[in-house]
């Protein structure tokens, strides 16, 4: 079986080193290099399966994880997280008050909307627009307090938005009257 072409900065990526590591092993062991659909140099899978047994592999990663260490200490102490933190907080504000306002048209509606005796695309949609209020909510008060896996909330955000329209659109049509 032929070794798939893998791009050099892919090759760093997937083994967690700097590219100029892998381009020391590539002078080193002079695998054969080509070009891929969009140009990008490629080293052979094989190559980079070779990089993982390396002697040198476990020092290269260490160096990747320092180097990515190093400028948030330069941030730490110049005080750049400070200002980083200061322009989050000033746009989660303004976000909040987005939040603020899809809530009270949310609240407006709710005499339109009768919840216990519908059972249609629009009532659905109603509910789940209140799960992405929620949804939002949520996702804002984790990354205010700095909780950064809050960015998973953005695809249960979208696919709930998803699911309302498909309520709303399926609603009028042949298959959503018969159900």
């Amino acid at each position: 079986m032929d070794s798939i072409p893998i791009p050099i900065e892919d090759a760093a990526y997937t083994l967690g080193v700097l590219e100029s590591d892998i381009n020391n092993w590539i002078y080193k062991d002079k695998p054969i290099l080509v070009k891929d659909s969009i140009g990008r140099l490629c080293v052979p899978e094989d190559f980079v399966n070779n990089c993982a047994s390396n002697p040198d592999y476990k020092e290269a990663v260490q160096k990747a994880i320092y180097s990515e260490i190093r400028p948030r200490i330069n941030d730490e102490t110049s005080n750049q997280n400070e200002n980083f933190r200061e322009q989050r907080l000033s746009l989660l504000n303004e976000y909040n008050k987005y939040i603020k306002d899809l809530q009270e048209l949310h609240r407006k509606h709710i005499e339109k909307i009768d919840i216990l005796n519908n059972e249609n695309g629009l009532v659905a949609a109603y509910i789940l627009f209140f799960k992405v209020i929620s949804l939002l909510w949520t996702a804002s008060d984790c990354v205010k307090v700095g909780q950064w896996f809050s960015g998973s909330f953005l695809r249960e955000i979208d696919e709930t938005l998803d699911l309302a329209l498909y309520f709303i659109i399926a609603e009028n049509s042949t298959a959503g009257k018969n159900t």
